[in-house]
């Protein structure tokens, strides 16, 4: 999943990325604390969800146990990288169109 709920506010996955793909390690490293301590849920169960985050894979939400009743949970088997790499392009496109504007 891409987003999750940190602080009463929607998160999403691809803030630790710059508008040239390149990680903001500062916000990765928030994200990855939050995580650990609980701090990062699910917006659809509620549930804690961890950043996972390297080298091969885009940036996403995994819940820290799985649920058998959580919708996000459900759809994401059907995501590929290659479509998640392009909803983060897409991301990536309009922030920054909303930066430069």
């Amino acid at each position: 999943m891409f987003k999750a709920k940190y602080n009463n506010k929607i998160i999403y996955s691809f803030d630790i990325m710059n508008i040239h793909n390149k990680k903001i390690h500062e916000i990765e490293e928030q994200y990855r604390y939050a995580g650990r301590n609980d701090e990062l849920t699910c917006v659809e169960c509620g549930q804690p969800v961890i950043l996972k985050s390297g080298q091969v894979n885009v940036p996403h939400f995994a819940h820290v146990i799985k649920t058998s009743y959580c919708t996000v949970d459900k759809q994401k088997s059907f995501e590929s990288e290659d479509h998640k790499r392009g909803v983060q392009l897409l991301f990536n496109f309009f922030k920054k169109r909303l930066i430069m504007n």
